[in-house]
């Protein structure tokens, strides 16, 4: 059962009626656009563990159960019992039904859990070490007042900010709300795109943004100096080879900035499309 010293929250769990369904669902479900496929983890595990704000207090919160965790199409196998365990078999939900009464735990577990991307702003909400999100609590009248489009789009923004790496996240944060996130944990960072994207109009912002010349050209940079084509000191940016300059830093701009600035005008732009060829040919 539940960790039952969480009592000043409990309160925010109803538990269903009978004839009553609440679903959680995997963040990024989607088909594939070219094979036509429906694109879901074969298993996705998550952990039985986790932390819940409780009042003022930090406490920790167990999941245990003596039976498997009950998905759409059937049970989960028997090795994971106790486990909390979305399969591709159960298309990446687990619907729980107030006629069993034996899956209340579980559905307390995932209300309250770290990684339900619902619980963002709830005041019992503790950020989860590494920002990832991994599943949602799918609000039934919130899906239908929106359009399938809408709750598509933001499945998308969330599955690149999943795949997006820490460099490129702290580009597109600095890019969209306009200020640098230097002192920032990364984990916090990707915890307010997030949040940036569960709106309508800001997850268009952010695909916007990711689409943009501006951002691909970031791409190819960040790239560009992994692969070392590229150095950069204080004042310059210059090819690894050769040390010829490809551009100075302009000033009150930073020197990535500055190669940004240059990369995207007419006479940068050859640079780029030389850049983007080598960064793509050593893939």
């Amino acid at each position: 059962m539940a960790n039952e010293s969480i009592q000043v929250v409990s309160k925010e769990f109803k538990p269903l009626l009978p004839g009553k369904n609440r679903t959680y669902q995997l963040i990024g479900l989607r088909m594939d656009p070219l094979s036509k496929g429906f694109v879901c983890p074969q298993s996705r595990r998550i952990a039985n563990r986790f932390l819940v704000k409780d009042g003022k207090a930090v406490k920790s919160f167990m999941f245990v159960s003596n039976h498997a965790p009950t998905a759409s199409s059937g049970s989960v196998p028997a090795h994971q019992l106790g486990a909390i365990v979305f399969t591709r078999e159960g298309r990446g939900n687990i619907i729980i039904s107030g006629d069993k009464p034996e899956d209340m735990e579980l559905d307390r577990a995932l209300f309250f859990h770290q990684q339900n991307i619902s619980n963002i702003d709830k005041s019992w909400h503790v950020r989860p070490k590494t920002g990832q999100y991994v599943f949602r609590l799918l609000d039934p009248k919130a899906k239908a007042e929106a359009s399938n489009k809408n709750y598509e789009r933001r499945n998308t923004c969330e599955n690149i900010i999943n795949d997006m790496k820490v460099a490129l996240m702290r580009d597109t944060y600095e890019m969209l709300f306009k200020e640098d996130c230097t002192g920032i944990d990364s984990p916090i960072v990707k915890t307010r795109l997030y949040k940036y994207v569960q709106e309508d109009t800001q997850a268009q912002n952010f695909l916007a943004l990711n689409e943009s010349e501006q951002m691909k050209a970031k791409v190819i940079i960040r790239e560009a100096y992994d692969k070392k084509f590229i150095t950069k000191d204080d004042s310059s940016v210059r090819w690894v080879k050769g040390k010829e300059l490809i551009c100075a830093r302009v000033a009150r701009k930073s020197i990535d900035q500055s190669l940004l600035l240059f990369l995207i005008t007419d006479d940068g732009k050859d640079i780029l499309k030389i850049l983007k060829e080598l960064t793509e040919a050593k893939q």
